[in-house]
């Protein structure tokens, strides 16, 4: 039977069930108020059919046929002679859907837009357009919510390097409250000014949102996100690891120390920490090739590649790089059972080759063998790199032993710690004021900055340096950051839902329908 709403006043006079449940209503009310004047109109003027679709019953369409009365208003002053019966409860006026299918589309159109909300419309019998569902999606009305005292804010990219827009989000609820279309600062601190509630405002570095938070809502506290603060540390550590790795991986390699230094270029420009560290791998290798060593070995002392050892042999100078990330290899997968069968004892490539293809390897023989050979020069090479640790040194890797908690770490990454901060006085340094910091952030202990701040500036490292005067331009947001819980993970959170939604949206992610769909579907 069809669930009518309780205060329609209709009546089931007939059902049909064909290809579509066809439902006959009528309307029982006595009288009906006028909308012009109000007053109760009980003399008929005339009767029509309206149709409206409904909401699917156990997947069959369904269409309600309503009959609907014309009344006479006889009120002397009223202008309107006639009019018609309304269904409120039921469909708008001049509409072809009922009010609950109407909802029941607008929420499918905001969950999936208009194309596959279409397509799955279809399947359960609600039958829209995209254009329909698009139409619907730009109608919906924004969530009423109460006014946000705790904001994060952050961007994101409308068209990468091009264009981005700005995403507000409550910190208390974790629901985005807007969505602007740049990232200015009048745009932003226009917001803020319409918003005079907010008390705190989480962010990330970006000096133009301090600009706006501090154009737009003075009254606000700011806070930095302390990923981000985490992040520029292990950028400046990163860059020191990388200026000190000659000095880290030539402290027990006195062979090569005199070798090494011939390849090395002094009227060339000055490099970045990173070239540097590239620049003292690519010497390592020739030198390491003078003293006999084949390519695969040199590859597993040095850290690096076998194709990029052969690649390097036959330069005469140190190559300009540019950053290539590593792709992906089918035999990836199946890495970790290979090495466990090869502890296990098992080192015949025949006998792992049938294994891995019982589980559904169907990359080439020579991958796995390769993998094999790797492993071979791996277990070879493991005295004569526990002796020599800094050969395969890398300053990306290395940085993690700075901030890590050293209870976290195993024995091999403590004795790897051990052995750059005895190679280097400045890692040392470095390590010891890193810990501090990364202790005022887990702990929430910002009242130590200031002293952290005078160790750092009194200290001989120049990218730490460079790192505590960006942090003393924020001082007051990075204190704040270290004292209290707020942060902007939340808003990353949404700003990867964001582009969840854009991306779905291919070509018509227009900013009204983002905007819509992010603010309304939460």
């Amino acid at each position: 039977m069809i669930m009518l709403p309780p205060d329609s006043h209709l009546l089931v006079e007939q059902m049909q069930l064909g290809e579509t449940l066809t439902i006959t209503l009528r309307s029982t009310q006595p009288s009906v108020a006028c909308p012009s004047c109000g007053s109760q109109a009980e003399h008929i003027h005339s009767r029509y059919r309206r149709t409206l679709t409904d909401l699917p019953s156990s997947g069959q369409p369904v269409r309600l046929v309503v009959q609907v009365r014309r009344f006479f208003c006889r009120t002397a002053t009223c202008p309107r002679k006639t009019f018609a019966e309304p269904l409120a409860t039921l469909a708008r006026p001049h509409a072809q859907r009922t009010l609950r299918l109407q909802s029941a589309l607008q929420r499918l159109g905001l969950a999936l837009g208009g194309k596959a909300g279409a397509r799955l419309g279809q399947h359960l019998g609600m039958a829209a357009s995209p254009d329909s569902l698009l139409r619907l999606i730009r109608q919906a009305p924004l969530p009423s919510r109460a006014p946000a005292t705790a904001i994060g804010l952050d961007d994101w990219a409308y068209q990468r390097r091009l264009r981005y827009g700005t995403l507000m989000c409550d910190l208390d609820t974790g629901h985005p409250i807007d969505l602007l279309a740049d990232r200015s600062v009048q745009t932003v601190s226009t917001w803020l000014q319409e918003h005079p509630e907010v008390k705190i405002i989480s962010r990330d570095r970006w000096s133009e949102y301090a600009t706006a938070a501090q154009k737009g809502a003075p009254q606000a506290v700011q806070v930095a996100d302390r990923f981000h603060l985490l992040a520029n540390l292990v950028e400046s550590l990163t860059s020191l690891l990388a200026r000190c790795r000659a000095e880290i991986r030539q402290a027990g390699a006195s062979d090569t120390r005199d070798l090494t230094a011939g390849f090395l270029q002094p009227n060339q420009a000055v490099p970045s920490p990173l070239q540097t560290q590239r620049r003292d791998q690519f010497a390592q290798v020739q030198v390491l090739h003078q003293l006999g060593l084949t390519p695969v070995q040199i590859a597993a002392r040095v850290g690096i590649g076998e194709r990029t050892v052969y690649r390097w042999l036959v330069r005469q100078q140190v190559p300009d790089w540019h950053h290539r990330s590593r792709g992906t290899s089918i035999l990836d997968p199946y890495r970790a059972y290979i090495f466990q069968r090869y502890q296990e004892g098992c080192r015949k490539g025949v006998q792992l080759l049938r294994e891995v293809k019982a589980q559904g390897y169907q990359g080439s023989e020579r991958a796995v063998y390769r993998y094999l050979t790797f492993l071979r020069t791996q277990e070879e090479q493991a005295p004569h790199r526990a002796m020599q640790p800094q050969e395969d040194f890398s300053a990306t890797r290395a940085v993690w032993l700075l901030i890590q908690e050293s209870d976290s770490l195993d024995e091999l990454q403590q004795q790897t710690l051990a052995f750059i901060g005895q190679a280097s006085i400045q890692v040392e340094q470095a390590y010891q004021l890193a810990q501090s910091f990364t202790h005022m952030l887990r702990h929430r202990q910002g009242e130590r900055l200031d002293e952290w701040l005078q160790e750092v500036l009194t200290s001989s490292l120049p990218e730490l340096r460079q790192f505590a005067a960006g942090i003393q331009r924020d001082k007051a947001a990075v204190q704040a950051g270290l004292t209290l819980t707020y942060s902007n993970g939340l808003v990353e959170g949404q700003i990867n839902r964001l582009k969840l939604i854009k991306r779905s949206m291919y070509g018509r992610a227009k900013f009204d329908l983002l905007r819509q769909r992010v603010l309304c579907a939460s």
